[in-house]
């Protein structure tokens, strides 16, 4: 599994981005290989009015320290995508 922020999308005033949740998975065999993937969101992360904000994809605001144990750095990363 990793973690990695999506690019920033910017609409008039609002910039948001997707922090995403990927996992790949291979299994092979002599004559054959499968490959899976799966990506879903972790939260979305917005930058309004010079701040970030940032919920999970069910609606629940999540702060500063949460996010920056989902993934350390992430909301400064943002910040500097979306100013």
């Amino acid at each position: 599994m990793k973690l990695a922020l999506d690019p920033p999308v910017r609409c008039r005033r609002v910039t948001v981005a997707a922090l995403c949740q990927t996992r790949v998975e291979s299994r092979g065999w002599p004559q054959a290989a499968v490959f899976t993937c799966e990506k879903s969101p972790v939260a979305i992360l917005a930058w309004l009015d010079g701040e970030v904000v940032a919920w999970r994809p069910n609606g629940e605001v999540l702060d500063a320290a949460v996010l920056d144990s989902l993934c350390p750095g992430v909301a400064e990363a943002f910040r500097s995508a979306a100013a």
